[in-house]
């Protein structure tokens, strides 16, 4: 039991149940109330005060405000709200007594009016890279980047799944299952977490005497920036699958990269796709998903899902934030890779 459990049965945020624990002055009274009666429906009984605040020991050292800031870099509103997983964080933070400001930054250049870093003890930074003057006034605080970077060369602390043995793991999976000839969808081949994916799959499978069909670059989408409910992808797919198809020998297994928020539509587009050539995903072809989700798992289209584990993430790039908060002239960037598990369907 956690407060995303609770947040879902309260119709509200996880941030907000997050806010009403901690007695945020700023919660309306209804809010409050509509909080606590799911609590005491779900006999969710959080961590004691005593345990939540106290004295400045090592674990609260470095803290004045306990505001964490979530800066989301570089996308638009609607993006912004299918890729991050502000429950995640909120929870993670929640844990630690610390509020989230979760504060949209489209432009990677300028640090939005709305966040002032006097007011927050540290950033967990996510999306694209800040440059220029805001990267400069972002060194001032603890820092940590969050989920896939960008690049080798960003300065911040990092915290972020392990692309490769996704890859490494689909691939491993649809070996063992006996398939020989593998393939993969991915729409955007150019988007850091995705081409890492792919990058180990191919290797690994290719290592083992697989075949393994990629799609040719005018069927995928040139962005380097994840993008949600593009026009275009029912095209990319179709041709994708068909190409998939016509391929001699004809992949049995595929992977699809995935995007957690995308793969909902491209899963159904996929199924749409194959049954239309006479094909059903989970008997005349295997398909692995390199994010994972319950529903998709329960409708049995998948051989396998790779859960990349977001809360861990999450709650570990809290737990390092709070490292660098106490930490500030230790040399960086720290960076952890967290490991995915592999998930089967249920029997």
């Amino acid at each position: 039991m956690n407060i995303i459990t609770v947040a879902k049965h309260a119709r509200v945020s996880p941030s907000t149940v997050a806010r009403v624990i901690n007695n945020h002055p700023l919660v309306a009274p209804e809010t409050v109330e509509l909080v606590r009666q799911a609590m005491r429906e779900l006999n969710y009984i959080p961590p004691a005060p005593a345990k939540r605040r106290g004295p400045r020991t090592e674990r609260n050292q470095g803290l004045r405000t306990r505001n964490i800031a979530h800066l989301v870099v570089g996308m638009n509103t609607k993006n912004a709200r299918s890729v991050i997983m502000p429950g995640a964080v909120a929870t993670a933070l929640a844990s630690h007594s610390l509020n989230l400001i979760l504060v949209p930054m489209p432009d990677p250049e300028k640090l939005p009016p709305i966040i002032n870093l006097k007011h927050v003890d540290g950033v967990i930074i996510q999306g694209l890279e800040p440059v220029g003057a805001a990267a400069k006034k972002l060194r001032e605080v603890p820092a940590v980047w969050m989920m896939t970077r960008r690049s080798d060369r960003f300065w911040a602390d990092y915290v972020q799944p392990d692309n490769e043995a996704n890859g490494r793991m689909a691939a491993e999976h649809l070996l063992a299952q006996g398939h020989r000839h593998l393939g993969i969808i991915d729409l955007q081949p150019k988007y850091p977490a995705f081409n890492i994916r792919s990058k180990a799959f191919v290797a690994f499978a290719r290592a083992q005497g697989a075949t393994v069909k990629e799609p040719q670059m005018k069927l995928t989408d040139s962005s380097n920036i994840l993008q949600t409910g593009s026009k275009g992808v029912r095209e990319l797919i179709e041709g994708q699958v068909q190409e998939l198809i016509e391929a001699s020998p004809r992949p049995t297994g595929l992977f699809l990269t995935a995007a957690l928020e995308l793969a909902a539509l491209e899963l159904f587009t996929i199924f749409i796709a194959f049954q239309k050539r006479g094909l059903k995903l989970g008997k005349e072809v295997a398909l692995v998903a390199g994010d994972y989700s319950p529903e998709w798992m329960d409708s049995h289209l998948l051989s396998a899902c790779i859960d990349i584990q977001l809360p861990m993430i999450a709650e570990r790039a809290v737990e390092q934030l709070l490292w660098r908060i106490q930490h500030p002239t230790a040399p960086s960037p720290v960076g952890v890779n967290l490991p995915p598990r592999l998930v089967l369907p249920p029997v």
